[in-house]
């Protein structure tokens, strides 16, 4: 009986009721999320890998990664659950069992060096399977993800109630999440990603490029399952519509104009265009009217901003000198003189 009264009472608090609780995690818990990514990328790269490797590209890569991983795992637990996605945004705190990996480096000795899920086809299921026990360079993360989806199976219970559930969740999370850490597209160049893809970018603006891609994906999934374009749909259809055809336009003519040589550069160079163009048509259409269109528009905005944080020095041609470990020294320099 108490913990029936235990699991109602969990299930009172994931309810509706407390809407300021729910605010202030929405808000804190993204937050928390991009700087504890950054600080954790920092800390793995510039202090204890083999050398500092730590840069600008190389922080945006490492948290727009976590950011799709992270979402891909929050709409994992609300399949199963059938949350609100807004409810479960302080699974964002989980990002702390990232220190597990660091922890496990200062205790062996060992520097990190940690890569993707690669290495073909065989070796990758090999990890998924053995939870990388036996590939040396991610055998630290074992622990992480055996927590981290375990946690999710626990909440998933705690939601539902179904310990058959919780079951499901943990594997279904560890499923997905080891599949969001395989090396699916590279540089045609390496020989480590499954899918090659010719490109003018070094390895780190190119993963920032994917992993806005994917971010972007995910949070806009998410953001349909909560219901925020699902109000006034097919004025948010028309929005989205033009977006994704000023996305093919521009990138189209930046291919045909010769200012990229490939194609997944030119893509990536149009890129922005799709939230731009989406944001404006709506609010042509329907200004600051509801609340539901301003989150949903500020919510696009934030994705612009990852956006153009990727593309911007892209579009300068700076982007190669921010991929080194002086690339923080030379953003700062002209701001401290």
């Amino acid at each position: 009986m108490e913990n029936a009264n235990k699991l109602e009472k969990f299930r009172c608090i994931m309810g509706p009721s407390d809407h300021k609780a729910f605010f202030i995690i929405a808000l804190a818990a993204p937050v928390y999320f991009v700087l504890f990514s950054l600080l954790r990328s920092y800390v793995e790269t510039a202090l204890m890998g083999n050398y500092p490797m730590f840069s600008y590209y190389r922080g945006l890569h490492h948290v727009l990664w976590n950011a799709a991983a992270a979402l891909v795992l929050i709409m994992t637990l609300q399949a199963f659950t059938r949350t609100e996605p807004r409810k479960l945004m302080g699974m964002l705190f989980g990002v702390t069992f990232m220190t597990l990996p660091l922890l496990h480096s200062l205790a062996s000795g060992a520097p990190l060096e940690l890569t993707y899920l690669q290495g073909g086809v065989k070796t990758i299921l090999r990890d998924i399977a053995t939870c990388c026990l036996y590939n040396p360079k991610n055998r630290p993360l074992s622990l992480e993800m055996l927590l981290l989806t375990a946690g999710i199976g626990a909440l998933c219970w705690l939601i539902t109630g179904s310990k058959l559930k919780g079951l499901g969740a943990f594997f279904a999370s560890y499923l997905t999440g080891t599949l969001t850490a395989v090396h699916w597209i590279g540089l045609s160049s390496r020989p480590e990603a499954l899918i090659k893809v010719h490109t003018e970018l070094s390895i780190h603006p190119f993963q920032a490029v994917v992993y806005s891609m994917g971010a972007m994906g995910a949070a806009l999934y998410a953001a349909y399952k909560q219901g925020l374009f699902q109000q006034d749909s097919q004025a948010w259809k028309r929005s989205f519509g033009w977006g994704a055809a000023a996305w093919v336009i521009g990138s189209a003519t930046i291919l045909a104009a010769g200012w990229r040589q490939f194609l997944f550069d030119s893509i990536a160079a149009g890129l922005p265009l799709f939230l731009s163009a989406a944001i404006i048509v709506r609010l042509q259409q329907e200004g600051w009217k509801t609340r539901a269109n301003i989150v949903s528009i500020c919510l696009l905005t934030l994705f612009l901003f990852f956006q153009v944080l990727v593309m911007g020095p892209m579009y300068l041609g700076v982007q190669e000198s921010l991929t080194g470990p002086g690339a923080v020294q030379w953003i700062i320099a002209p701001v401290t003189g």
